[in-house]
C-alpha cells in the first residue's frame, strides 16, 4: 500500500509509462524516466530496485490489481505495459459512501449560482451521475439552502475575472465608485483573496500606492476592471490574522484591540448565546439575562451588529462606544418626530 506521498507520486508516474501505447518502457528506461520526472519535482532519484518494488506492489495492491501484457519484450528485456492500456489505478471504483458525498455535492451546487466556477459544475452531473452508476436529478425540495442574494451588484460580473486574477498573480486595476461619491477612484492592486460577509464579496487586495495595509473593495461598487502589466506583489500579511480581531471586514490599523462589553435581554440573549458574533466571545447567564465580553477592534460592522439587537441590548464598555450608541439612537429618534 502507498505509505507516502513520494511513493504514490512515483506510482502515478509508472502508472502513466504503463499506458503508454506508443514507447516501449524497459525497466532501465523506467528507472531513468521516473527519476527525470522526481528531480523535475525536487523529490529524491530512487534505484532500479526500488522502482521494481512499486511495480511488485501495485500488482499486489488488492485495490489496483494491475495486469501486465506478459508477451512484450524488446530482445530479452520486458517491456512494461498495461495489459488494457485504457486502464489507469486513478480509475478506482466507488463505495457508497464516496457515491452519497458526490450526490450530497451535487445538492449543494444547486444552491450556489451566480458563480461562473459553480455553475460550470453543471456541466458535468451526466458524467458525475455516471460515476456512481445512477441518474441524478435535482430534487423538487433542496436538501440544503444557503442564504444568498442572487442580485447583489458585480458579483456575475466580476467574481470570476478576480479569481483568475489571484491565482494567476496578475495586477489589476480597479475602476470604483464609493457611495455618495460622484467621481470615481483607480487604484492598482495585487489582489489576494475574495471574502464573503454579509451577503456581499469583497475583493482583499494591496493598494500599491499605499504599502501599508490591505483594501477590501465590495465588488458591488467595482465598475470596471482591467488587467495591467505590472509586477505582481506577494502579501506580507497574514490574511486570516490580519481579519482575525474583527467582526466583517473593515480593519482599522491605529484602532486597539478592546474588551467589548455588553448585555442582551429576551430571546435575542439565547439568539447571541447561540450564534456568537465573534470567536473571542465570552459569556455568562445573570438570571435572563446574557453577559457578553468580546475582545475585537471597533468597526462599522461591529456597531451595526449590536445596532440590529435593540432595544434587547445595552452597552456597557468601552465609553466611546455607549456614546456612539446613544447618539445613533438620539439620531434615529429624529426621524419620528
Amino acid at each position: 500500500m502507498p505509505t507516502n506521498k513520494n511513493a504514490m507520486y512515483r506510482y502515478l508516474i509508472l502508472n502513466d509509462c504503463f499506458r503508454n501505447k506508443y514507447r516501449n518502457f524497459t525497466i532501465d528506461i523506467l528507472c531513468k524516466y521516473v527519476n527525470e520526472k522526481l528531480k523535475e519535482n525536487g523529490l529524491p532519484t530512487v534505484s532500479e530496485r526500488q522502482i521494481k518494488s512499486d511495480i511488485a506492489e501495485m500488482k499486489i495492491n488488492p485495490k489496483w490489481n494491475v495486469k501486465f501484457d506478459e508477451t512484450l519484450f524488446d530482445g530479452k528485456k520486458k517491456i512494461y505495459r498495461y495489459e488494457d492500456t485504457d486502464y489507469s489505478i486513478e480509475n478506482l471504483s466507488l463505495n457508497e459512501q464516496q457515491k452519497s458525498l458526490i450526490k450530497s455535492i451535487l445538492d449543494l451546487t444547486e444552491q450556489i449560482s451566480g458563480i461562473e466556477q459553480i455553475d460550470r459544475i453543471s456541466e458535468f452531473k451526466v458524467q458525475l451521475s455516471q460515476l456512481i452508476s445512477e441518474n441524478y436529478n435535482q430534487q423538487n425540495n433542496p436538501t440544503v439552502i444557503f442564504e444568498k442574494n442572487n442580485y447583489v451588484s458585480g458579483l456575475n460580473e466580476w467574481w470570476e475575472k478576480c479569481l483568475n486574477a489571484i491565482q494567476n498573480k496578475c495586477v489589476l486595476k480597479i475602476v470604483y465608485n464609493e457611495f455618495c461619491s460622484k467621481e470615481k477612484n483607480n487604484f492598482i492592486i495585487s489582489p489576494y483573496c475574495l471574502k464573503e460577509y454579509n451577503n456581499r464579496w469583497f475583493l482583499i487586495c494591496l493598494n500599491h500606492e499605499d504599502k501599508t495595509r490591505l483594501y477590501n473593495l465590495p465588488l458591488d461598487r467595482v465598475e470596471q476592471i482591467y488587467i495591467e502589466n505590472q509586477e505582481f506583489i506577494e502579501s506580507t500579511f497574514d490574511i486570516k490574522d490580519y481579519y482575525s480581531d474583527v467582526v466583517g471586514v473593515t480593519v482599522y490599523q491605529d484602532e486597539k484591540i478592546e474588551d467589548i462589553h455588553f448585555k442582551v435581554y429576551g430571546k435575542t440573549a439565547h439568539y447571541v448565546a447561540t450564534k456568537p458574533i465573534h470567536e473571542s466571545q465570552i459569556q455568562h447567564w445573570e438570571n435572563d439575562v446574557l453577559d457578553v465580553h468580546l475582545k475585537v477592534k471597533i468597526n462599522y460592522e461591529l456597531e451595526h451588529t449590536l445596532l440590529s439587537f435593540i432595544p434587547f441590548i445595552k452597552i456597557i464598555s468601552p465609553k466611546s462606544l455607549v456614546d456612539k450608541h446613544i447618539e445613533i439612537l438620539k439620531t434615529s429618534l429624529n426621524f419620528y418626530k
